[in-house]
C-alpha cells in the first residue's frame, strides 16, 4: 500500500501533538507511546518527558497492569501480602489487584522484589496470562534464540505471534535483556489492538456546543448526499439521475445514470449492493469492483452487501483519497446475524491509480443504526452522520489507534468482522460533535456549517447559537 503521502495527512496530524517532547514522531515506538498515553495505561513524567529508554522494574509493571485490568472491567481486589511491601506503598493497591488476578507472582520466601528490573522473558510470561481474558486467536511463533524447552517458550511464542513484542533484525528475542518503557509501550499497544471490538465512547452530549437548525427556502425532490452545498452533486429521489446544482442548490440539469447509486460525491458513486464504486466522467461511468474481479479495488467482503443497504462516499480535499462506507453491517455470515452487529467498514481508496489504501472498522452506537452521511472537510478529519433511535448524531473520526484491516483476514468473506464480537479489532475513535432530534439524511460541511436533508428539505446547522428544533 502506498502509505507515505497519507501518513503525512492523517496519522501524524492526529498523534504528533500528543507525543512527549523526547519522543521523535518517526521513532519506532512513537505510535505505541501515543496509544498508551491516550489509554492512560502509562504516564509521562512531571517535566512532560516519557523517558522511553529507561528500564522497567516490577513495581512499575504492576501499576501499569492494574490500569489495563481497569480497562478490561476486571475488579479483582486483594492485599499485597509480601514481606518487602508495606501496606502504604505507592504500588500496593495495584499490586494486590494484579496478584489476585494471577498476572504476577512473588518469590519463595514471601518477597516481591519490586525494584528488580524486568526481563523480556518475564514480560512475555505476564502478557500471556492476559490472553484468556481477551479470547483472541493466537498463531504462535517461536524466535530462533528461544529453545522449545525454555520455561517461557510458550509465552514468548504467543506474544511474538500476536506481534506484541518485537524481534531484532536476526529474528532473535533476547529474552534476558531488560525491558524499557518503549518496549512496554509497544507491547501494550499490541494488546490494545487485541481488545474486543467496542464502540469508542462518544463525547458527553452535555458538552455539546449550542447551534441553530433552520430549513433553507428550497423544496428538493431529490435525495441530498455529499459535498458542499454550493458545489455538490446529488441524486434524484429514485436514485436514477445525477442532479447538478448551481449557487442555490437548485437542479440545473439531470443526467441519467447507467446504474442506480446509493451515494455520490464529486464524480464518485457507490452502487446500493456495494459491489462497485464508480468514477463518473464525460465518457460514462467506469466501475471498480471487489478485489478478485477485473479492476477490483474493494475488499471481498463488500461483495456481501445487502442490495438495499447502500453506503456513503466522500472525496478528500486533495482528491487523492476516497472514503467508502457501508450504511449497515454487511451480511456476514448471513443477514440475520448482521441485524445484531454494529460493525461497519471504512475503506480508503487511492484515486490515481485507483486501489485499496487502507481499511478500518467503525462501530455504530447500537444495532439497527445506519450511517447516512459522510464528509471529508480537511486532511485528517472525517465527519460521519449516524442515525438511530429517533436521533441523528454527527461524529468526528480519528484514525489514530485504529486497526488497519487492509490485506488482512478480515478482507475475506469468512473473516466475518460484522458477525463475531471480540475480534480484537480497534475501531476508529468517534468524537460527538452534534446531536439532533429526528432522522436526517446525508451530510455536507462548508464554512463551519452542516447541511442535512429531512422530508425533502435541506436544513442548515449553524453552530454558536441557541439550539433550534
Amino acid at each position: 500500500m502506498q502509505k507515505l503521502l497519507f501518513s503525512l495527512l492523517i496519522p501524524l496530524a492526529l498523534s504528533a501533538k500528543a507525543l512527549p517532547p523526547d519522543v521523535p514522531p518517526d521513532h519506532w515506538a512513537a505510535a505505541a507511546v501515543d496509544t498508551v498515553l491516550k489509554t492512560r495505561w502509562m504516564q509521562g513524567f512531571p517535566d512532560g518527558s516519557f523517558q522511553g529508554d529507561s528500564r522497567l522494574n516490577r513495581y512499575q509493571l504492576a501499576t501499569t497492569l492494574g490500569r489495563v485490568l481497569d480497562s478490561l472491567g476486571a475488579r479483582e481486589e486483594g492485599p499485597a501480602a509480601f514481606k518487602d511491601v508495606k501496606a502504604d506503598h505507592w504500588a500496593a493497591p495495584y499490586l494486590g489487584r494484579v496478584v489476585t488476578a494471577g498476572l504476577v507472582q512473588g518469590f519463595p520466601g514471601g518477597e516481591f522484589r519490586g525494584t528488580e528490573e524486568l526481563s523480556r522473558y518475564q514480560l512475555a510470561q505476564v502478557l500471556a496470562r492476559l490472553l484468556p481474558r481477551l479470547g483472541v486467536e493466537v498463531k504462535p511463533r517461536l524466535p530462533v534464540d528461544v529453545s522449545p524447552s525454555h520455561w517461557a517458550a510458550t509465552a514468548v511464542a504467543q506474544v511474538v505471534g500476536l506481534g506484541w513484542m518485537r524481534l531484532d533484525f536476526e529474528d532473535r528475542f533476547q529474552g534476558g535483556a531488560a525491558v524499557t518503557r518503549y518496549q512496554l509501550a509497544y507491547a501494550l499497544a499490541g494488546l490494545n489492538r487485541s481488545l474486543p471490538l467496542t464502540a469508542p465512547a462518544p463525547a458527553d452530549a452535555s458538552v455539546q456546543q449550542p447551534f441553530t437548525l433552520r430549513p433553507l427556502e428550497q423544496p428538493t425532490p431529490w435525495l441530498y448526499l455529499g459535498g458542499g452545498p454550493l458545489e455538490a452533486e446529488a441524486l434524484s429521489a429514485d436514485n436514477q439521475y445525477l442532479l447538478l446544482k448551481g449557487d442555490r442548490l437548485e437542479p440545473t440539469s439531470a443526467v441519467p445514470l447507467a446504474k442506480r447509486l446509493s451515494a455520490i460525491h464529486k464524480g464518485w458513486g457507490l452502487t446500493p449492493d456495494l459491489n462497485e464504486v464508480l468514477r463518473l466522467g464525460k465518457d460514462g461511468p467506469r466501475a471498480y469492483g471487489v478485489i478478485g474481479q477485473p479492476g477490483g479495488v474493494l475488499p471481498k467482503v463488500f461483495g456481501h452487501g445487502n442490495g438495499s443497504s447502500g453506503g456513503v462516499v466522500a472525496l478528500d480535499p486533495s482528491s487523492n483519497y476516497l472514503a467508502v462506507m457501508n450504511s449497515t453491517p454487511l451480511c456476514l455470515p448471513n443477514c440475520a446475524s448482521a441485524r445484531t452487529s454494529r460493525a461497519l467498514r471504512l475503506v480508503l481508496l487511492l484515486t490515481n491509480p485507483v486501489g485499496l489504501y487502507a481499511e478500518y472498522a467503525y462501530v455504530l452506537d447500537a444495532p439497527g443504526n445506519r450511517l447516512v452521511g459522510l464528509a471529508w472537510p480537511k486532511p485528517g478529519t472525517l465527519l460521519a452522520s449516524e442515525q438511530g433511535g429517533g436521533k441523528t448524531r454527527i461524529y468526528r473520526l480519528e484514525f489514530g489507534g485504529a486497526t488497519d484491516l487492509a490485506f488482512s483476514p478480515f478482507d475475506e468473506p469468512q473473516g466475518a468482522l460484522e458477525a463475531v464480537p471480540g475480534t480484537g479489532v480497534r475501531p476508529v475513535a468517534k468524537e460527538r460533535m452534534l446531536e439532533l432530534e429526528g432522522e436526517y439524511q446525508g451530510l455536507a460541511y462548508l464554512g463551519e456549517r452542516f447541511y442535512l436533508l429531512r422530508e425533502g428539505r435541506v436544513f442548515e446547522v449553524v453552530p454558536g447559537q441557541a439550539p433550534g428544533h
